[in-house]
């Protein structure tokens, strides 16, 4: 399950909520959620302004980017 599926989940923010936030159908916000679909830098944005969520949590990397090692 993604970050952000248990995130939204976790506080009880239905996908039309944030269909509504982000001016998009449910179902492309469940795609997105359920990583069918990618997000659009629009989204993230929006997401962090109203939630506070960064955009590695959302687009579901292991950990933040700072955090990972550079190769």
């Amino acid at each position: 399950m993604s970050n952000m599926k248990k995130w939204l989940k976790n506080h009880g923010i239905p996908y039309s909520s944030l269909a509504v936030l982000l001016g998009q159908s449910s179902a492309n916000i469940s795609n997105k959620v359920n990583g069918i679909t990618p997000w659009q830098e629009k989204d993230l944005l929006k997401i962090n302004e109203q939630y506070g969520l960064s955009a590695d949590f959302v687009i579901n990397l292991p950990r933040p980017v700072q955090e990972m090692e550079v190769a």
